[in-house]
């Protein structure tokens, strides 16, 4: 890679944050892939977390999976979800393509570990949710020297 691509590649990626950042990485000539920026940032399942004063809340949309098929595992990484959203029909021609399916593996972080308050979780209408207690800690005072 010669300076000239080198210091095109390093103004581009300073870009990533507000712009159409993979296109404009290779040159039209060059073939390379072109992707929706829109596509290639989206999250799945998409998932909410908020925070009241006594609890977390985490919402996750799993429309058309089944709850027997969602695996839901918390480690120090967070709310690990695992699943599979099956096709909705077989052999078929695709005419219009919106919806994910196939395995997913996400890790949520989660504001407050929840250490050993116990989670409580219910899946209704492909919605999961998933909540537990806030543990509220004492402050505790730092010495500066």
């Amino acid at each position: 890679m010669d300076t000239d691509k080198l210091q095109q590649w390093m103004n581009i990626a300073k870009q990533y944050q507000n712009g159409d950042f993979w296109t404009q990485v290779f040159d039209k000539e060059d073939h390379a892939l072109e992707l929706d920026n829109r596509e290639s940032k989206r999250l799945f399942p998409p998932a909410d977390v908020y925070v009241t004063a006594e609890e977390v809340y985490v919402f996750i949309e799993l429309a058309g999976v089944p709850k027997e098929d969602i695996q839901l595992t918390l480690s120090e990484q967070g709310l690990r979800i695992r699943g599979k959203v099956p096709p909705l029909l077989q052999d078929f021609e695709t005419v219009q393509h919106e919806r994910t399916y196939g395995e997913f593996d996400r890790t949520l972080h989660l504001p407050e570990p929840p250490e050993n308050a116990p989670l409580q979780s219910k899946y209704v209408n492909g919605l999961l949710l998933v909540r537990y207690k806030r543990i509220k800690k004492a402050e505790r005072r730092i010495l500066i020297e």
